[in-house]
């Protein structure tokens, strides 16, 4: 799978601009939610982090926000890091080219008070929900959020149900829960109770092959 290309749906696909603006809307409603202090952020396969950039312009707790963006793609990666220059947040965010399956790409940065799993069950066999889901243990801090996306209605992606039943099973509790227009995406938003446990570097294995529209 070509992700560079894979990105420039965004502009072919107003399903896909949804999900995009839920995830800025759930990224910004968990940052105005936090404490007063240092909110720490880390992106699993980031992207271009067109997310987390876009929730964070004129943002109130911008100032506040350190982030690490993990992504393998280094066509992606570059137009990142373009756009976080371009945003005069250099200071704060960081974009890691690195494999965000290996817990090791997210030294320094976790445990994070807001975890982005956007783009990636729908990359990930059932088989390695369970995995993939106490995975997330390793980087969410206690009281932390997760905000995850998962592609609606093929027989490729896990439903909803087995999803959040793994996650709960983690120690995650459902916050809030969104779908597209035409229902072709879901966009969550859970609670860790923690505690953060260590847990084996490799966590899930990442297929990259999804069919259009699945992640």
């Amino acid at each position: 799978m070509d992700w560079f290309e894979w990105h420039a749906q965004y502009r072919r696909s107003p399903e896909l601009r949804a999900r995009l603006e839920l995830v800025r809307q759930s990224i910004s409603q968990v940052l105005l939610a936090r404490p007063p202090g240092p909110i720490q952020v880390v992106s699993i396969c980031a992207g271009d982090g067109r997310d987390l950039l876009g929730a964070l312009l004129d943002h109130s707790r911008t100032a506040d926000v350190k982030a690490r963006l993990v992504e393998a793609d280094p066509r992606l990666v570059s137009s990142g890091r373009q756009a976080v220059r371009a945003a005069d947040l250099d200071s704060q965010i960081e974009f890691a080219q690195a494999d965000a399956t290996d817990l090791v790409s997210y030294e320094g940065a976790i445990p994070a008070a807001l975890v982005l799993l956007c783009g990636v069950i729908g990359n990930v066999s059932v088989g390695q929900l369970p995995s993939l889901c106490q995975g997330l243990t390793s980087l969410c801090l206690p009281g932390g959020s997760l905000i995850w996306t998962l592609g609606l209605g093929t027989e490729e992606t896990a439903p909803v149900e087995l999803v959040t039943e793994h996650l709960q099973a983690a120690g995650f509790t459902m916050a809030a829960y969104h779908t597209t227009p035409r229902g072709r995406f879901g966009v969550g938003v859970a609670q860790f109770s923690g505690p953060t446990t260590p847990s084996r570097s490799t966590w899930f294995e990442f297929a990259g092959q999804p069919r259009q529209f699945t992640c």
